[in-house]
């Protein structure tokens, strides 16, 4: 099926007036659009100039100069641990290393080198090494001062998990029949048959995670800085070395369990002797407390269940909330994955 195109602009496909703030002479420099950009809304585009490639990054609507300046400072400061993160580029005129041009936050950053192809080439060697790097990520977080006070370290509640608690609640209640019926309204289609089936599959899940909710508005982590977009498009491998860790726009303060739970579900979907792996990888470099363990499986089921939910919301009721660069046959891709991950999690579940 062929979704609902966003209503929001198109950004523009000439970017020379951004990238004149880092490059004056623009003589040879070419801009190709990164088809699909970034499912978090920022538009990418891969830039060429004089034997080096950098990344043009267009930030969403929603993310103020302050973040993005603290964005950067995360960025450079894990650089200098020696991880494989992007350090943006500071302005000719300014050395800032984000501009305003039209309405927008822009940034230019190295091309980081590297693929994301574990799943076409899917090696313990790799499982290892991006869970290793994620570990070290996140101690290195951990020593950051942070200039913003309500993103220090501290002890509680995870702020995910208590939002998937309160979105759950309100899926079973009456969120669930209002994307049925959006659905229902749409000409029959295949694309429409799995959003269907992916629909019934969350009706049949969603009150079970709901009750294991129950147990995490309470029980308290010690939470950090976390990526908290970290998934398989955004680790770039050079062989079996992790060469590239990217896009920091979600970044926000949460349990740590979290962003494993995110990587390794994308990853490696329900191949349980691949998490029982991946989770010794990162432990081997930081181990988790009891309660983060337990954890993980919640983070990783729910995240299922909500992460379908968000898409079918954006294809069929809010397309523009969708970024305008989006490529929406990786989104049917991903969507392909999830319905198969919601099997398994009813099957597991008994219902």
């Amino acid at each position: 099926m062929k979704p609902q195109k966003p209503r929001s602009p198109a950004p523009p496909t000439k970017p020379s007036a951004v990238l004149s703030h880092w490059i004056g002479d623009l003589h040879g420099a070419i801009a190709r659009p990164i088809a699909g950009g970034s499912f978090s809304g920022a538009c990418i585009w891969q830039v060429d100039y004089r034997g080096q490639s950098f990344a043009l990054r267009q930030w969403q609507a929603n993310q103020t100069s302050d973040r993005v300046i603290v964005i950067h400072l995360l960025q450079r400061w894990v650089a200098r641990d020696g991880l494989p993160v992007p350090v943006p580029l500071g302005a000719s005129a300014t050395g800032q290393t984000s501009v305003h041009e039209g309405d927008a936050l822009w940034e230019l950053a190295p091309w980081m080198p590297g693929v994301a192809d574990y799943h076409a080439d899917p090696k313990s060697e790799k499982l290892e090494a991006a869970m290793r790097s994620l570990a070290s990520l996140h101690l290195s977080i951990a020593r950051m001062p942070i200039p913003v006070p309500s993103w220090v370290a501290t002890s509680g509640v995870s702020p995910a998990l208590m939002r998937r608690s309160e979105r759950l609640c309100n899926l079973v209640l009456s969120d669930l029949r209002k994307l049925q019926n959006a659905v229902r309204r749409q000409a029959p289609s295949p694309g429409r048959a799995m959003v269907q089936e992916a629909l019934q599959l969350v009706e049949r899940t969603a009150e079970t995670e709901l009750k294991k909710s129950q147990r995490w508005e309470t029980e308290p982590f010690q939470l950090q800085l976390c990526v908290r977009d970290v998934w398989h498009d955004h680790i770039l491998f050079t062989e079996s070395r992790v060469t590239g860790i990217i896009d920091f726009g979600a970044l926000g303060l949460d349990s740590p369990a979290g962003d494993v739970a995110r990587l390794l579900g994308s990853m490696v979907g329900d191949d349980r002797d691949r998490w029982r792996f991946g989770i010794e990888a990162y432990e081997s470099v930081k181990p988790f407390s009891a309660s983060e363990r337990d954890a993980i499986p919640f983070f990783d089921s729910s995240g299922v269940v909500l992460s379908t939910v968000n898409w079918v919301h954006w294809l069929f009721r809010d397309p523009s909330a969708l970024p305008a660069m989006i490529d929406y046959t990786a989104v049917w891709k991903r969507m392909e994955r999830l319905v198969g991950r919601l099997r398994v999690l009813a099957a597991d579940s008994g219902v």
